[in-house]
């Protein structure tokens, strides 16, 4: 759909095929002599310079998203647009496309949320689960890791959920694809993501699973084994080991611990544990 025209500063060029995979989008760069990565590789064609990045596309498609990246863009801003249309969901697909043939985005991020805000609304209903998170703490002047407690997590909530967000780019695969397939679920399940819920003046992690119809006991419980399995390995390991900067030092957050306190509850479940808890019922879930 979209490619990119890579030249150093001796005129070598390398010609990238977006829809290639990441690997080969490095591999291309370095046959030129170029080891920068494409997060720093940004879109610009001004003499005198290390490198220059031109977009070319010869679909209708292609040609509309163009306009959507300019110099402030990376190479791998145009990688994640391209790869997110190429692989949207059929749920969604004519509706996105006719979106960008009318203009309908302003710049390429507008592209990412819409996706998936059109797969929540392609849902029929909507499964949640919750639970607890642990962190640590590395501090800049070489103390720790130490736990942290809740209220520390819940004090850097934005940060978390930045990283949360960059975690779920459309490059690390679909989540909702590969728990459909190993929970036996297949494609009812639409949309999965991960983020945070304040409750009760905690803060838990909170899984929202977007379905095409509800799901039985028994799926329920195959899906919450496949979401315990990624929060402890998966999308959950890679996740706890990104460091979040915080102003005392680098923060590690977790979805899953080893504690026999670890629970994945769904909305009913986490209410009945939250009125256990603090003997009232839980409110504004």
């Amino acid at each position: 759909m979209l490619n990119a025209i890579i030249q150093n500063q001796k005129g070598e060029t390398a010609v990238v095929d977006l829809t290639a995979n990441r690997n080969t989008l490095y591999q291309e760069i370095h046959t030129i002599g170029l080891y920068l990565t494409p997060e720093r590789l940004f879109l610009r064609d001004e003499e005198d310079e290390e490198y220059s990045v031109k977009l070319y596309a010869e679909s209708d498609i292609g040609q509309h998203l163009l306009p959507l990246l300019g110099e402030h863009d990376t190479l791998y801003d145009a990688y994640l647009l391209d790869l997110a249309v190429t692989n949207a969901r059929g749920e969604i697909r004519s509706d996105l496309e006719q979106n960008i043939l009318n203009d309908q985005y302003r710049d390429f991020s507008e592209v990412l949320d819409d996706i998936n805000e059109m797969k929540m609304a392609a849902a029929d209903t909507r499964l949640t689960f919750y639970c607890p998170l642990k962190a640590s703490l590395d501090e800049d002047d070489g103390e720790g890791p130490y736990a942290v407690s809740n209220w520390y997590i819940a004090d850097n909530r934005s940060s978390i959920e930045d990283r949360l967000y960059e975690e779920q780019l459309p490059d690390l695969g679909d989540m909702a694809e590969y728990l459909g397939e190993h929970s036996g679920i297949g494609k009812k399940l639409i949309y999965a993501v991960w983020g945070l819920d304040e409750i009760n003046g905690r803060l838990y992690g909170k899984i929202d699973c977007y379905l095409h119809s509800a799901l039985n006991e028994e799926e329920t419980e195959e899906l919450r084994e496949a979401i315990i399995g990624q929060n402890s390995d998966g999308f959950g390991e890679g996740f706890e080991q990104r460091p979040i900067k915080t102003q005392d030092g680098d923060l590690y957050v977790s979805f899953w611990n080893p504690s026999r306190e670890y629970f994945l509850h769904t909305e009913s479940e986490m209410d009945a544990y939250i009125h256990g808890m603090n003997g009232q019922q839980m409110g504004g879930m």
